[in-house]
C-alpha cells in the first residue's frame, strides 16, 4: 500500500477560516480562505535528508495532484506525483500505475481498495454513533481502534499482521490549539490524511496534539517513544511545527496561499 505509506509520513491539504461544506464526493464548494499549498519537513540531522509536498488545485478548491519530492537537495533527489479524481461516491488517488479507490456512502468513507500490480487490500471503516472512526479493519494485515475523549482523539492502537507481527499504542495528549490550524501535521490523524482533510471520515479531532507517548512492540523486544509538539502560529496558521523526540528533532514549514 504505496501511497498508504506516503500519507502516514505526510499528510494533505486544507485551509483555516471559514467553515468548510462537504459534499458525499468530496466536493468543497464554498471552501475556507487559506490552504496549504507547501509543506517541507526538515530534519535536525543529516539524515534523514530534508522532503517537500506541494499541492495543486481544481477550480472546485479540491486538491488535484499533490508533488512529493524526497532527498531534496542531494544527490538522491526523487519526486513525483499523486494525481487525484472525484466520482460519483468515490474518490481516487493514483500514482505510478497503483491506485486507491475510498468508496463513500452517507458522506463517509466505508472502503478503501488499494491495488497495485497484481496485489489488492480491501481496508473497511466503522464508525461511532458521534461520526467518528473507530476502527479500520484490513483484513490478514492489520487493524487499527481510535480512541476518544469527547471530540479530541486521545489513542490509536494497531496490531498488524504482517510478516513481522506488531502491536503499536499511542496516547495523545491534546493542546488548547484547533485541529483547523494544521490539520495535516501527518504527527496525530484519523485514516488516510488526504482523505481525511475532506472530512469524508467523519469528525476530524478538535485539537492539535500537545505530545505522543507510543510503544511499539514486535518478536524483537519493545520500543517506547515520545514526540513533544512546539506550534509557532500567525493569524490562527501554522507556520512551523517543531517535533522534539526522545532520539532527534525535526520540523514542518508551512506555506499558506488564498482560495
Amino acid at each position: 500500500m504505496a501511497l498508504a505509506a506516503l500519507a502516514a509520513t505526510f499528510f494533505f491539504l486544507s485551509s483555516c477560516g471559514k467553515e468548510e461544506d462537504s459534499t458525499n464526493d468530496g466536493n468543497n464548494t464554498t471552501g475556507q480562505e487559506w490552504r496549504i499549498t507547501h509543506i517541507a519537513k526538515i530534519y535536525e540531522f543529516e539524515y534523514p535528508f530534508p522532503s517537500s509536498e506541494g499541492y495543486d488545485y481544481d477550480a472546485l478548491a479540491r486538491i488535484s495532484v499533490k508533488h512529493d519530492t524526497l532527498n531534496k537537495g542531494t544527490d538522491y533527489e526523487t519526486s513525483g506525483d499523486i494525481n487525484f479524481s472525484y466520482e460519483d461516491g468515490m474518490v481516487v488517488l493514483t500514482q505510478n500505475g497503483g491506485s486507491d479507490k475510498f468508496v463513500i456512502e452517507n458522506g463517509r468513507v466505508v472502503t478503501w481498495i488499494s491495488k497495485y500490480g497484481a496485489t489488492e487490500y480491501r481496508t473497511t471503516m466503522e464508525y461511532d454513533d458521534n461520526n467518528h472512526l473507530v476502527k479500520e479493519i484490513t483484513p490478514g494485515s492489520d487493524t487499527t481502534i481510535y480512541i476518544w475523549n469527547g471530540e479530541d482523539l486521545v489513542g490509536r492502537y494497531i496490531h498488524y499482521f504482517g510478516s513481522v507481527k506488531r502491536i503499536v499504542r499511542e496516547t495523545y495528549t491534546p493542546s488548547a490549539y484547533p485541529f483547523s490550524a494544521f490539520p495535516m501535521n501527518g504527527e496525530v490523524y484519523v485514516g488516510i490524511q488526504e482523505v481525511s482533510q475532506m472530512g469524508l471520515y467523519g469528525k476530524n479531532p478538535a485539537h492539535l496534539p500537545l505530545k505522543l507517548e507510543g510503544k511499539a512492540t514486535d518478536e524483537d523486544g519493545t520500543v517506547e517513544y515520545v514526540r513533544d509538539y512546539e506550534y509557532v502560529i500567525t493569524d490562527s496558521r501554522v507556520d512551523t511545527l517543531r517535533v522534539n523526540t526522545n532520539s532527534s528533532n525535526y520540523s514542518y514549514v508551512v506555506k499558506w496561499g488564498l482560495k
